[in-house]
């Protein structure tokens, strides 16, 4: 056994058996990683919120070299998406953009700009950024850290330079966004051969 104690991202978590969870958490120097919790459905769970998607955790975990799953020791929270769930477009931005990572980031591939690059999103959209804006944002650098972006035109590139909070702060156009978003569709389609579960919700409450 080898225990490692790391800090991490939640992106998802599925019911396990009657009292489990299986969360599946994003690190900087293990990559992605799927862990059991056990007991993290009981009433008296020693985990608490900090399994929540999005939440930015300490983490500690015990893994097997012929074992893919670890077992999660525990879970300390440093910041909880809670804030930010409380508006429905943040939330259901927040739960795409989990998606995208969990999508894109690869499994026992170190990954510190992805997971830069998810913090940095979180923030801003618990700093109260357009969440379309972050979105927009997110998708083009998950693609582009991805290596299947294509070159992109000068005006987009410079923006993408900027940090999140500075690119969300430009308050970029409804119409650029629309086109950063739909390029961004069009290369994920593409590459995945299908689109992302989330898409369709993220566009549904964005229209409603």
């Amino acid at each position: 056994m080898r225990p490692e104690r790391t800090e991490a991202i939640i992106l998802q978590t599925f019911p396990a058996r009657e009292r489990d969870k299986l969360v599946v958490f994003l690190t900087p120097d293990h990559g992605k990683k799927k862990g059991w919790a056990y007991g993290a459905r009981s009433l008296r769970s020693r985990f608490g919120a900090a399994l929540e998607p999005l939440a930015k955790v300490r983490i500690g975990f015990v893994e097997r070299e012929s074992e893919e799953v670890v077992r999660i020791e525990s879970v300390d929270l440093i910041r909880s998406l809670f804030p930010a769930q409380q508006d429905l477009v943040a939330n259901v931005a927040a739960s795409y953009i989990a998606e995208t990572v969990d999508t894109f980031a690869q499994s026992e591939d170190p990954a510190e700009l992805i997971y830069r690059l998810l913090d940095r999103t979180t923030e801003s959209l618990l700093a109260g950024g357009q969440p379309l804006a972050v979105v927009a944002y997110a998708e083009m650098w998950i693609l582009r850290l991805a290596g299947i972006l294509p070159p992109l035109d000068k005006a987009i590139e410079d923006l993408l330079r900027l940090p999140v909070a500075d690119f969300v702060a430009r308050k970029p156009s409804a119409s650029l966004l629309t086109k950063m978003r739909t390029s961004a569709a069009k290369v994920r389609r593409e590459f995945l051969g299908h689109e992302l579960k989330s898409y369709d919700i993220l566009a549904g409450v964005i229209a409603g």
